[in-house]
This record gives C-alpha cells, structure tokens and sequence, in this order.
C-alpha cells in the first residue's frame, strides 16, 4: 500500500540521515558558510544516537522535492496517516515550510546561539510559498 500511495504522486522516501549526510557533503563542496545548519548538521550524524534515530525516519520527496503545495501535503499526510500501524509507519508528521511563517531557528548561523539573523535565510529557495513536507517515522 505504501508503494502505491507513493507512486500516486510520484512520490519517494529518503532516509533522514541519509538526508543530513547529503546536506553536510553539500556543505563541504560549495563553502559552509552559505549553510546555517552545517554544524548542527555534522554533529547530529556524528551522534549515535542520533543517527539511530534519523534511520528510522524519512521525508517524502514530490517530484524529486522535498517542499510542495498544500493540496499535495494534505493528500500526502491524509493516506499515509492511514498506514499508521501498518507497513511498519509509526507516526507521520506535516511541516510548515512556508519561510513567511516558520520560526526563524533555521536561519541562525549558529543553532545554539541566541541571536537570530535579520536577513532571509540563504537556503530559502521556496520563499513565500504556501509549502509543506511530510516525514515519516
């Protein structure tokens, strides 16, 4: 059923560690500063225990995007909610990833610093769309 529900909306799952690995080797090609969270990042998956658990979970790809319309999030989140406690799904969650409207943690240059930054977030290359994503654990 998982396969179908996927396949629907042309849809793929990928691994979040695997998601954070790719992010930090992105990092590390085209300069660390265009990335806030690469620290955060490259800690997380150094973590254990944290890895552990970023195994176990993933985020659902739309045409090859991580961030689509609404319409396309709510489908998403209504039939995979469904499989909660089959296939192996233990929870499904939705994300906010409307720039205009999340909290602004994912723009600090540094995650555990109290100041914020003022400017826009340089990896917001959706901003201003009424987006979401889906993850699934």
């Amino acid at each position: 059923m998982l396969n179908a529900i996927l396949r629907q909306r042309n849809a793929s799952l990928k691994c979040l560690f695997d998601a954070f690995a790719d992010y930090v080797e992105e990092a590390e090609h085209a300069g660390r500063d265009q990335y806030p969270l690469y620290q955060w990042t490259k800690d997380t998956i150094g973590n254990p225990e944290k890895k552990a658990k970023y195994l176990k979970s993933f985020t659902v790809y739309v045409s090859g995007e991580q961030v689509y319309d609404k319409e396309t999030a709510d489908g998403l989140h209504a039939k995979l909610s469904a499989l909660v406690g089959k296939a192996g799904i233990e929870s499904v969650t939705r994300f906010d990833a409307n720039w205009a409207t999340i909290p602004s943690l994912l723009c600090r240059s540094e995650v555990d610093s109290p100041q914020f930054s003022p400017a826009p977030c340089p990896r917001a290359s959706h901003e201003g769309l009424a987006s979401r994503r889906i993850a699934v654990q």
